[in-house]
């Protein structure tokens, strides 16, 4: 599968479940997570999606699908807390922000797993 196809697919993938996990960790946990509308969980979905698919093209052959994924998860888990300081109106708590980052990551190492195989295949 060459690049462009991995790119495609882990799109698509990224679109449907990482807007999924935001908005349902601020379903599920309204104590912890706050949005002050849909645009700011939208905007931190489109700002993972972009950084994922360049990070998974990079940084996940460099280190692996474990380092990556934690890598990943954390970076996830402190954006999603340094959101409310920048967009004030929101709230998210680090525990709220450790639920979101954590949710993305074990999905995240799904598709790590597949992309590595995958580039292992069209080498």
């Amino acid at each position: 599968m060459n690049l462009g196809q991995r790119m495609a697919i882990n799109f698509m993938y990224k679109i449907i479940l990482f807007p999924t996990i935001i908005f349902g960790a601020g379903a599920l946990l309204p104590s912890q997570i706050h949005y002050s509308s849909w645009i700011p969980p939208l905007l931190l979905s489109g700002f993972f999606i972009l950084i994922g698919l360049f990070a998974d093209e990079t940084i996940l052959p460099m280190f692996g699908n474990e380092k990556a994924t934690i890598q990943g998860a954390l970076f996830m888990t402190g954006a999603t807390w340094v959101l409310p300081f920048l967009v004030p109106g929101n709230g998210v708590t680090l525990l709220g922000a450790a639920a979101t980052g954590l949710s993305l990551g074990m999905v995240e190492y799904g598709m790590h797993g597949w992309l590595l195989k995958q580039r292992k295949t069209s080498l």
